[in-house]
């Protein structure tokens, strides 16, 4: 989920919530000079700088997560759902 999604003039959202399948990955290209990821609140903080890759796929350590409709969470297909966070520059 994104929290605070950033678009530029006349552009669309195209992907803010959704789930990377098991052997893919989402990449997603920073467009901020100094932009900055938070994962489990301000615990992990990762900095992006513009032109920046960041790259979600899946770990090995499990992912529970919260803030999901039930139906979202009991998905078959979404059970035991692993993701981790590489940021490349």
């Amino acid at each position: 989920v994104v929290r605070e999604p950033y678009h530029g003039i006349d552009e669309r959202y195209e992907l803010i919530r959704g789930f990377v399948s098991p052997g893919e990955a989402l990449y997603i290209k920073s467009r901020m000079r100094e932009g900055v990821l938070y994962l489990d609140g301000a615990n992990r903080v990762i900095g992006v700088d513009i032109g920046s890759t960041i790259c979600l796929r899946e770990s090995d350590e499990p992912l529970l997560l919260l803030g999901l409709e039930r139906r979202e969470r009991e998905h078959p297909n979404r059970r035991n759902h692993r993701s981790s966070l590489i940021a490349e520059r």
